[in-house]
């Protein structure tokens, strides 16, 4: 993992003063660990992978930095982390190059809790590089991880309790 994998969070707010409702884009890059994908569709054990919430941005200093204070508590709880469990739909080999598309099951862990996920993958292995965009499916809501929906009084109008999340990794290893 590294610099180049990143986290998206898409959440659809009302900001005052504006007609429209707005897609609140924040990302998070760099990730840290590794994963193993063993025979069958699980993976090791050790397989988990972090992203650094404290790295959160979006187009706005403030909501950046009301949501890692004040909605997820990056101070105590500064990283997200991802353990794949299983993953559904990859061939029995996996060939050394090549697009593949498959659903991941992931203990997915916000803020102290945890929660299983399911993403829609789509990848594409060249030798040992494997990148990877994986799409929560279905999306969550902020109580599933203990969140309080976000509330800017005279600033954000409503926030909608639905959390789209996306993940996009570049992962290298072995090439066969």
């Amino acid at each position: 993992m590294g610099n180049q994998s990143k986290a998206t969070v898409r959440v659809r707010e009302q900001l005052v003063g504006r007609d429209l409702p707005n897609d609140a884009v924040l990302v998070t890059t760099g990730a840290e660990g590794s994963f193993v994908l063993q025979a069958g569709g699980t993976f090791a054990a050790t397989s988990k992978i972090a992203f650094d919430l404290t790295t959160l941005t979006s187009d706005s200093r403030d909501r950046d930095n009301f949501v890692k204070r004040d909605t997820l508590g990056t101070q105590q709880f500064p990283k997200a982390e991802l353990v794949p469990l299983r993953a559904t739909g990859l061939p029995a080999s996996l060939p050394a190059t090549g697009d593949l598309a498959f659903k991941l099951t992931a203990n997915m862990t916000v803020r102290g809790r945890s929660k299983e996920v399911t993403f829609d993958v789509v990848a594409k292995r060249e030798r040992g590089t494997i990148t990877a965009t994986a799409t929560a499916n279905p999306s969550f809501k902020f109580g599933d991880f203990g969140l309080t929906v976000p509330s800017v009084p005279f600033r954000v109008v409503s926030v909608t309790d639905e959390i789209r999340l996306a993940v996009d990794l570049v992962a290298t290893g072995p090439s066969a």
